[in-house]
């Protein structure tokens, strides 16, 4: 019996022992666990992957246990590692969401008495260390988010453009952002933090820190928001700066503890305002600012200068007063309208002047709500309102003269609709102007097309003068009507139209029409006159001819060739005119070709031995200078063919004729024998020569004759008007 009790003593023993060095290992586990958990120098992973494997020896079979963790989709395992069904796991949770779970797994099945591998001591664990996991967790991110912030604060701080400073509850500097360090000239944050910035910012004036009259003191002292709009700082090298300020304070569990100031230099900002209150002040145009109390608030010097009242008198009353008594129902009217939020643009009424007369004033304004006040700009327009009524005056007048004209004065718009006509046009085509009005203008044209053709020539010069086009009246009859128009421009000279005017000329053609008849009947009597001329020439030439085959001396049938010659060169003209549509001019390029070709078929019989070359321009010369010219070249070429070139000698002739110089030229030269150096050819007893100068004299010309090299006549002139 005695042994029995000893044998139960043992396992009892045996099993509290056990017991006990399983809790020791728990135990041990818990220490290693919160000890890594508290470590401040390890990351998340570091610490993650230090626990998983801390809790290994905690349990009855460490050679058979794996641990994991996820946390966040992201997994903390011991290694090696296996995911088996024998397996203890505990949550990791907040009561808004879950983020994870402790999971501890067995890669054997080992069953205790109870079937379950896992002991209650070791669950009980497990959940305890997922606890302070969560605690861990929830410091960790707190840590992370107070990092964040302080970052935030320190990039706020660092890249605000305001120049921001901290002070305690003596006034010593506790931080300072970069752009508080330059705009006070220092070079780093140690030159202010622990210093007096009162001393500092107001070392060189006579601000005492125990005046009061600080914003920055007055906030850490009293406790209040105080905010400057233009103070004193000064800078480290003594020169100083114009700064807005404000000061907040800091209140710790009741008690004030330091402040925060903020500043900005405003040096530039009053210089803006000074320019701005100069142009203000120097601008031709009345400008003001008014209240909605009725009140001018400022005004410019414009405003005296324009209505002779001083500023002084004009803010003193409400402006309603110098309104004139008819417009002050508008001005009220439209006065509400810009306290409702709308802006005025282009209101006018007429405002009194110290001299009893009003001025007419034209107004734009703007609303500036945040400060209930009203911007306008004001400017005289009397001058613009008497032009304006002189105007309607003329628009009377000229609708007077328009409904009176005799001709017609019509307008359309760019797509050929008639927007305005005269009523003078019911005298032309039997239509009312309101039948037209709105109605296209093609309806009046007989053919569409020469409304086409009218735009193309306005188009090509802008404008079109007495241009012809038929129209047709109310009942179709044809009207000859001449066309004045141009484009109609609106002010920024873009084309909305076309006006202009309309004359019936349908007497005019029928004028026009019988003249051109009796023009042609003298054209053809003319014609009939030339061709007459031409045959009467022809008919003694050939006369001359049968006459000068009973002649038998060489120089009298010499002197009947020439007459004969002269007679034909003279009826080539007329029959150049008499086949010409121009009764007056003919072409005398074509005349000269062909007066010579003839001379020379008649005087050269060895054409292989004598050759003619012409430059000739085809010039239009009128009858009166083309007959004496032609008998020149008839004289001057029949003497080169008979004379340059005796026997058999051989040579050319030259001919041009062309206008240089605003100068008509003619010239025959040969480079035969010569001119003979005893004879003037200016005064000489040859027929033909004494009938070239006496012709080159008729038509205001001049003669040259160069002899060096065969012999050259030069004649100029220039073509007189008959």
């Amino acid at each position: 019996m005695k042994q029995n009790i000893s044998g139960v003593d043992d396992q009892t023993e045996l099993d509290l022992v056990k017991s006990l060095e399983e809790r020791v290992k728990e135990l041990n586990c818990l220490y290693g666990v919160s000890k890594s958990l508290s470590s401040n120098d390890k990351s998340l992973d570091e610490v993650l992957n230090e626990v998983v494997n801390i809790i290994i020896p905690a349990f009855q079979y460490p050679e058979l246990t794996c641990v994991r963790i996820i946390i966040n989709g992201m997994e903390f395992k011991t290694n090696p590692f296996q995911e088996t069904q024998w397996k203890i796991s505990s949550e990791l949770s907040t009561p808004e969401e879950k983020i994870g779970v402790l999971e501890v797994f067995y890669i054997e099945n080992v069953h205790n008495e109870l079937g379950d591998p896992f002991l209650k001591e070791e669950k009980d664990l497990i959940k305890y260390i997922s606890i302070e996991l969560m605690r861990f967790l929830r410091r960790k991110k707190a840590e992370t988010l107070l990092k964040e912030s302080e970052e935030n604060l320190r990039l706020i701080l660092t890249s605000a453009a305001e120049a921001i400073y901290g002070l305690d509850q003596d006034g010593n500097c506790t931080f300072c952002n970069p752009a508080c360090i330059h705009l006070l000239g220092y070079e780093n944050p140690e030159e202010l933090l622990g210093k007096n910035m009162h001393n500092l910012i107001h070392a060189h004036d006579q601000i005492s820190p125990n005046t009061g009259s600080c914003p920055v003191d007055q906030s850490y002292k009293t406790g209040e928001r105080v905010h400057s709009d233009n103070i004193v700082f000064w800078r480290k090298d003594g020169s100083y700066f114009n700064a807005e300020c404000w000061s907040y304070p800091k209140i710790r569990d009741g008690e004030i503890v330091g402040a925060v100031v903020t500043f900005v230099d405003i040096t530039k900002r009053l210089d803006i305002e000074k320019d701005r209150d100069r142009l203000f002040n120097f601008s031709i145009d009345m400008l003001c600012i008014a209240g909605f109390d009725g009140y001018f608030k400022k005004l410019n010097p414009a405003w005296e200068k324009t209505l002779g009242w001083t500023t002084t008198e004009l803010t003193s009353k409400p402006y309603l007063e110098f309104v004139h008594p008819e417009d002050r129902k508008s001005t009220i009217k439209a006065v509400e309208g810009v306290e409702k939020g709308h802006n005025i643009l282009k209101f006018d009424n007429r405002y009194l002047c110290k001299d009893g007369s009003y001025k007419w004033i034209s107004w734009n304004t703007y609303l500036m709500p945040e400060e209930g006040l009203v911007f306008g700009v004001a400017r005289d327009v009397t001058e613009l309102k008497k032009n304006e009524e002189a105007l309607k005056e003329n628009e009377k007048k000229y609708r007077k003269i328009f409904e009176n004209v005799q001709d017609v004065f019509y307008q359309t718009n760019l797509e050929g609709i008639i927007t305005e006509i005269s009523p003078s046009i019911e005298r032309y085509s039997n239509y009312k102007p309101n039948e037209l009005i709105g109605k296209p203008v093609q309806l009046v044209y007989s053919d569409p097309e020469d409304r086409n053709e009218l735009l193309k020539a306005i188009e090509e010069d802008g404008e079109v003068s007495d241009y012809e086009v038929t129209l047709v009246n109310k009942d179709k009859d044809l009207l000859n009507i001449s066309v004045n128009a141009h484009y109609l421009f609106n002010s920024q000279n873009q084309p909305i139209g076309i006006e202009g005017s309309l004359r019936d000329i349908s007497d005019r053609k029928k004028v026009e029409l019988a003249l051109r008849k009796s023009l042609e009947e003298k054209e053809l009597l003319v014609k009939e006159i030339h061709h007459r001329v031409k045959n009467n020439l022809m008919v003694i030439s050939s006369l001359l001819n049968l006459q000068s085959r009973y002649i038998k001396d060489k120089k009298a049938l010499s002197m009947f060739r020439e007459s004969q010659n002269r007679a034909k060169s003279m009826a080539l003209i007329h029959e150049r005119l008499y086949r010409s549509t121009d009764l007056k001019s003919i072409d005398f390029g074509d005349y000269i070709r062909t007066l010579a070709m003839d001379l020379y078929r008649t005087y050269v019989t060895e054409p292989e031995r004598v050759k003619i070359d012409m430059n000739v321009e085809n010039i239009m010369i009128d009858i009166n200078t083309a007959i004496p010219l032609g008998l020149i070249i008839n004289e001057l070429l029949s003497n080169s063919m008979k004379h340059a070139f005796p026997g058999k000698k051989e040579g050319e002739i030259n001919l041009e004729f062309g206008i240089k110089d605003d100068e008509h030229f003619l010239i025959i030269r040969d480079d035969g024998i010569g001119f003979p150096s005893d004879v003037d050819y200016k005064n000489t007893s040859s027929l033909g020569l004494q009938l070239v100068n006496t012709l080159t004299r008729q038509i205001n010309g001049e003669i040259e004759l160069d002899a060096t090299n065969g012999t050259k006549f030069i004649i100029k002139f220039k073509e007189m008007e008959y």
